[in-house]
């Protein structure tokens, strides 16, 4: 999964997109990792919560980074598993890269249509 983080952040900072807050400790069992994003492009200001979602199947005791199956993009801090996945979902394999262009352009979306309004 480090791969995939490190390809999520480097995309995000090539689509206008600054991670002002990351989450790791004391999360709920559904969530490995929660980035609060925040776009430097316009409208300036607009923020999205992109949480590295855990299979819900994973049994045993689990390390951070173990488990994790897609990530959730939400317009508002993930309260649980299905607010996490509110707006979009990209999973983590197969064809992450394709997911992960997916991913940029709802987030790309997203902040055009909040400019619209």
């Amino acid at each position: 999964m480090i791969t995939q983080q490190i390809e999520l952040k480097e995309g995000l900072v090539a689509n206008g997109w600054a991670i002002l807050r990351r989450a790791t400790g004391d999360l709920d069992w559904w969530a490995d990792e929660i980035l609060e994003v925040e776009s430097l492009w316009s409208p300036q200001g607009f923020r999205v919560w992109l949480t590295f979602l855990v299979d819900p199947q994973y049994e045993g005791q689990r390390r951070r980074g173990e488990g994790v199956w897609a990530v959730g993009a939400s317009l508002a801090p993930p309260t649980d598993r299905r607010t996490a996945e509110g707006v979009f979902v990209a999973q983590i394999r197969p064809k992450w890269k394709q997911h992960l262009s997916d991913l940029l352009e709802v987030l790309s979306d997203l902040r055009d249509h909040r400019t619209q309004q």
